[in-house]
Parts: structure tokens; C-alpha cells; sequence
């Protein structure tokens, strides 16, 4: 019997569809886990029992210990108005 939660996919990307002039230097591998989010500060709206908060901008930063991965660090601010 397979465990869903360790089934490997696999992906591909056709790069032809891309509008890029150097195709063959852009790297997909960090898409290749499913839910990965880019490092990057995002601006998201945060919903806390069934509460709209205000839109706050939230920083993913990578995960030193798991490639390909990345985590939300909740700021200070965030904290104390949840």
C-alpha cells in the first residue's frame, strides 16, 4: 500500500512558452517542491477566526535546513494584534 504523503512527483517545465532571451540558465529546481514559496516579503491579508485582519506585509525567508523550502516570519507587530 502507498502512503499519499510520500508519493514523488515529478515536474517539468516547457521552457518555449517562456518570453526570456536566455532560456537555458534559468533554474526551476526550486519549484520542484510542492508549496514552495519564493524568499521574498509578500503583502497578504490574514484571516483569524473567521476575523479580517488589516494587510500586512510578511517576509518568507529560506530554511537552512530543508533545500527548496522556505517559511512566514511573523513579525513582532503581527503577534501582538492576533
Amino acid at each position: 500500500m502507498l502512503d499519499a504523503g510520500k508519493l514523488a512527483y515529478s515536474v517539468e517545465f516547457n521552457t518555449d512558452v517562456l518570453d526570456a532571451k536566455d532560456k537555458n540558465n534559468i533554474d526551476f529546481s526550486r519549484f520542484s517542491s510542492s508549496n514552495y514559496i519564493l524568499p521574498d516579503h509578500y503583502p497578504l491579508m490574514l484571516r483569524l477566526n473567521d476575523r479580517d485582519l488589516s494587510d500586512f506585509t510578511v517576509p518568507f525567508y529560506p530554511r537552512e535546513e530543508k533545500k527548496n523550502s522556505s517559511e512566514a516570519y511573523l513579525l513582532p507587530e503581527l503577534i501582538r494584534q492576533l
